[in-house]
């Protein structure tokens, strides 16, 4: 059940962003579940960042996830 709940929250997220503009969509950008699950299995920043460019969230949307996780 875990993996439902991802993968219904990742296409959420993907949606979410692809809705709005990109101004307001970076402001609104949460730390994607994978991305915290990559960092505490102690993935590399550029091994969780070339997941994120799979997930599809742009350069800056990364930007701002990685700022979260790395505060």
């Amino acid at each position: 059940s875990g993996t439902a709940s991802d993968s219904g929250l990742s296409t959420t997220s993907s949606g979410y962003g692809g809705a709005s503009p990109s101004a307001s969509s970076v402001s609104q950008v949460r730390v994607p579940y994978s991305a915290l699950r990559m960092q505490a299995q102690g993935k590399t920043s550029q091994q969780i960042i070339s997941q994120l460019t799979a997930d599809g969230y742009s350069a800056a949307e990364i930007r701002t996830i990685m700022q979260m996780l790395n505060p």
